[in-house]
């Protein structure tokens, strides 16, 4: 031992002697080795004392800076005073230092605890994922997960990432036929108009402000945007040597604000249906296709929800979009539609169902049309292969306004669809989940009959 780092040491235990004799229940110094100076620093904190605690610990890592429970200690007790700039440096001391999975799940929850407390709620909840992953039991993940949900609460910041990679076989909504029959006679469509195979990466990020105004209204201020872009298969550009998978960038941007109202508290013992949430919103947004601008839009929504039984939900919504093309003014809408929908949660899962009607309004007749729409999904309430399971589907039908080489176009389009969340392998809070669709439209026009079979691979939180 070198006689600096001696010196050190015996300033140290001076330090940490004269320390404990100023506590409140010591009379004349006593001898305590490092476990025990962390626990009575540590019983100091909970018994309201931080100040002590805080010196105790301190002195501890003037002895070892690499002290991780006096570390997360003194990030406590500086919380504790106030000090929520120095409790955060004790928490990064910590976690520089922690080289157990159990120091590091310390370390998180101590800087998780100081940032919350000083605003930084956002940045909290990522190191209580951290915790969460590092936790050393499931309890302890438990309490960590149950931390992270409180801190969301409270947080007036909602942000969330997408991504997803999704092999295709038709990446570009193109016809599921090589030839169509026009009046009686045979067309051969180009390779680019057929169905191209290949793949799609989706990355989309959004985040909201929330503010409250009243006991029982929420103001909510959001932006979003979205990108996918293609990639096509060997056989996509054997098909179309031309085409061009930049072709079909699709990329989006939005801004939002909306309200949203809690109902009214119920008088006890109050049975039947009852008023839910009721929410509104109004975006408006500008999307390009293959580089180019494609169109800007404003959307609004007002929706009701509703509690129909104990195990039971049902909500009603009406929708209106306005469109301005800009690549074709002429194929400018408006659309207004209406949504129900109704959820039960059985032993076995939870059933959803909606139905919908939808009107679209256009100068072009190849645009404007009606539809009606009958979706489902049901989540599974055990696991299929270690996997929370979800199966859906869908059914569309579209009634155009205008015909096209003299035939009434009408669309049936149908979906089917399952989703495997794999909860149990999640990294920071987060795992992955993987779908698989089919989806099938069928027109009276060949050229918009199209078949599309897709494998979705994911990421989702899990809590």
């Amino acid at each position: 031992m070198g006689p600096a780092r001696g010196l050190c040491l015996l300033i140290g235990r001076v330090l940490l002697a004269c320390l404990l004799c100023a506590g409140p229940v010591a009379s004349q110094p006593v001898a305590l080795d490092p476990a025990e100076a962390r626990q009575v620093a540590a019983r100091a904190v909970i018994a309201g004392k931080p100040a002590f605690g805080l010196d105790v610990a301190q002195a501890l890592l003037a002895l070892d800076p690499r002290d991780v429970a006096a570390a997360t200690t003194a990030s406590r007790a500086a919380r504790s005073l106030g000090r929520y700039d120095q409790a955060q440096a004790f928490a990064r001391q910590a976690w520089e230092a922690a080289e157990t999975e159990k120091e590091r799940y310390h370390a998180s929850v101590a800087m998780a605890q100081a940032l919350a407390s000083d605003g930084k709620r956002t940045r909290a909840q990522f190191w209580l994922r951290r915790a969460a992953e590092f936790a050393p039991t499931e309890t302890a993940r438990t309490a960590a997960q149950r931390d992270f949900t409180y801190v969301r609460g409270r947080n007036p910041w909602r942000t969330n990432v997408t991504l997803s990679l999704t092999p295709s076989s038709n990446i570009n909504n193109g016809a599921a036929t090589d030839r169509i029959e026009i009046g009686g006679l045979g067309f051969q469509l180009s390779g680019d108009a057929q169905a191209l195979s290949g793949t799609e990466l989706a990355l989309g990020a959004s985040t909201e402000y929330r503010l409250r105004s009243g006991r029982r209204t929420i103001l909510r201020f959001g932006g979003s945007i979205e990108a996918k872009r293609y990639w096509l298969s060997g056989d996509a550009k054997e098909q179309a040597p031309t085409a061009d998978a930049d072709d079909y960038a699709y990329t989006s941007a939005e801004l939002s604000f909306g309200v949203m109202r809690a109902p009214k508290a119920r008088k006890p013992g109050a049975k039947g249906p009852a008023f839910g949430l009721f929410d509104a919103e109004l975006a408006i947004g500008k999307s390009w296709y293959g580089g180019d601008p494609l169109l800007t839009y404003t959307r609004a929504r007002v929706g009701q929800s509703f509690r129909l039984a104990p195990r039971t939900t049902g909500w009603a919504a009406a929708l209106g979009e306005w469109q301005d093309r800009i690549d074709n003014p002429r194929n400018s809408l408006t659309s207004t539609e209406l949504q129900l929908g109704v959820s039960h949660r059985f032993d076995a899962g939870r059933l959803t169902v909606i139905a919908s009607a939808k009107d679209v309004q256009s100068d072009s007749t190849l645009t404007a049309h009606s539809a009606t729409q009958l979706t489902a999904a049901y989540q599974l309430a055990k696991s299929v292969f270690t996997a929370q399971t979800t199966l859906s589907a869908a059914f569309e039908h579209r009634d155009y306004d205008g015909s096209l080489f003299g035939e009434e176009r009408r669309d049936d389009r149908a979906r089917l669809g399952v989703k495997f969340f794999f909860f149990e392998a999640d990294y920071y809070g987060f795992a992955p989940e993987v779908g698989v669709s089919w989806e099938q439209n069928t027109s009276t026009v060949d050229l918009y009959s199209t078949e599309t079979f897709g494998i979705t691979f994911g990421l989702k939180s899990t809590f």
